[in-house]
């Protein structure tokens, strides 16, 4: 948290589009289940409205998933393996982030890891049906986080399968089936409104969440390169070594399922088919970096009993053992790197380039605060609502930073949705017709587009002021204001996109003065 306060850094884009979802509390949203949507509502109500407040429920969300993890791993093993597993976990690149920034994935991991905790007893108490009330509420929990949540019975269902196939335990299996069927109706009555808000919204989170799944016709060579591009992005956030180990033992124990004690069979299965499942998408696909993060946390239990010589694994030598407390070492000096990345970066030519990870994060309240002054100078905008256009990024972080943080409208040129604001009401919808109204545009020394243009009775043939920041190594954000009067209609949106035309850089290239 003190480290939160040391570097005050911006809002991601994806974080300020996250808070503004937060201002308007619903049920869903247009990529995503209502949670994150919930929990910035949440940190701004109890930590403040700076990033920094905003980013404090992070590190808490962060600090129950590790707990929450290590008292699985001693419940299953013991105190040895707990605090190896612990130390694995948060000594990556990838828990440092989770910690720093307050993304949908804090919720769903805390989420996962408890309906682990509940699972594993659920299988093994001789009372399953006491566990099925607390496995519903995270799985509940879970899948309005994250739909990535709606894994988790499948996986479930494969190690109950398991269990009916091992003589020991085949008997308990018709009980736990039962305590685990009423845990999934339990968790399904999420969907219930997330089902009528998208029947509402013409299915807009389904299309958006299928459209991952497209699959272009691209060449053989682009998809190896999609592949290798995304195991590198494991590679760097989970640390070298670390991440070797944990594919040597995720890979050895499912080929050797059949020859495991129970409790690695259920680590096992909640970690190499969802990650192999995901691996396999990337070499089809474009795959996000983060979309196999809950497989890792019953993989990192994994990796600590095995290093801790809690059991055995056939085929895998006792040697590699030897690299544990290397990749400790290894994946502490990654994460030392990963926290220091913000001095270590201005002190470079690194800062504001197109190899900056932070570019998309600086210089925002700083851009705010001059586009406010901008706005008090232009005599129509006390009255007159604001357009943005551009990426969504754009209309979340200024919303978040403009003075005052007003209620901004987005305006896509192409009629179609795709974001969460062309869900919202326009302009129109919320009673604005006659109104005057200031677009603020990304595009340098181009007017805004005609169809926006015909929607006013006049627009400003130039614009009334221009704002640009430097965000270091010659690259600027810049923005220039339009004065619109009377709105004489909203151009009405078509259906869901899922191409990335018309999502513009946050920042312009442009020579320093």
């Amino acid at each position: 948290m003190t480290y939160l306060l040391i570097f005050p850094l911006d809002l991601s884009g994806t974080e300020a589009c996250h808070w503004d979802w937060g201002r308007r509390p619903d049920w869903c949203y247009f990529s995503h289940p209502p949670m994150i949507g919930w929990a910035m509502n949440v940190a701004e109500q109890w930590f403040g409205t700076t990033a920094a407040g905003i980013r404090l429920l992070s590190p808490i969300l962060g600090t129950i998933s590790l707990a929450l993890m290590a008292l699985l791993a001693r419940q299953m093993f013991n105190e040895k393996v707990a605090l190896l597993a612990t130390l694995l976990c948060s000594m990556t690149p990838a828990n440092a982030a989770l910690n720093i920034f307050l993304t949908i994935d804090a919720p769903l991991l805390a989420c996962w890891t408890a309906a682990l905790l509940c699972f594993w007893h659920l299988t093994e108490s001789p009372r399953p049906l006491a566990w099925s009330l607390p496995l519903g509420i995270m799985i509940c929990l879970g899948i309005l986080t994250k739909q990535m949540m709606l894994c988790f019975p499948v996986l479930a269902c494969l190690y109950l399968w398991y269990l009916h196939r091992v003589p020991e335990s085949r008997k308990r299996t018709m009980a736990n089936l039962g305590a685990f069927a009423l845990a999934i109706l339990i968790g399904l009555i999420s969907m219930v409104p997330i089902l009528l808000w998208n029947a509402q919204h013409e299915w807009i989170t389904l299309q958006h969440t299928l459209h991952h799944f497209d699959s272009p016709q691209v060449t053989v060579s682009k998809r190896v390169g999609r592949f290798f591009e995304f195991t590198g992005s494991q590679i760097a956030i989970f640390s070298p070594l670390t991440w070797i180990l944990l594919i040597f033992v995720m890979i050895r124990g499912l080929v050797r399922l059949r020859e495991t004690h129970r409790r690695t069979a259920f680590l096992v299965l909640f970690s190499s088919p969802g990650l192999i499942a995901v691996l396999v998408l990337a070499a089809h696909q474009r795959a996000q970096p983060n979309w196999p993060a809950v497989y890792y946390i019953s993989a990192f239990i994994l990796l600590a009993a095995w290093l801790q010589s809690a059991f055995n694994l056939p085929g895998l030598s006792k040697r590699v053992r030897r690299w544990g407390h290397p990749a400790v070492i290894t994946g502490t000096l990654f994460t030392a790197i990963t926290y220091l990345s913000p001095w270590i970066i201005e002190l470079t030519a690194l800062k504001g380039s197109k190899s900056d990870p932070l570019a998309h994060l600086r210089g925002w309240k700083q851009t705010g605060t001059l586009v406010g002054q901008a706005l008090e100078k232009i005599p129509e905008a006390d009255t007159a609502f604001i357009v943005v256009l551009g990426h969504r990024y754009n209309a979340s972080a200024l919303a978040h930073y403009l003075p005052g943080r007003p209620r901004v409208y987005r305006f896509e040129p192409d009629g179609s949705i795709r974001s969460q604001y062309e869900v919202w009401p326009d302009p129109a919808e919320d009673e604005l017709l006659g109104a005057d109204a200031i677009i603020v545009s990304s595009k340098s020394g181009k007017r805004p587009p005609n169809k926006l243009r015909k929607a006013f009775l006049e627009v400003a043939a130039t614009p009334t002021d221009t704002v640009s920041v430097d965000i270091g190594n010659g690259n600027k954000r810049s923005f220039e204001l339009y004065v619109a009067h009377n709105l004489l209609e909203w151009p009405a949106h078509g259906r869901f996109s899922g191409n990335d035309r018309g999502h513009d850089k946050e920042f312009t290239t442009a020579p320093t003065p």
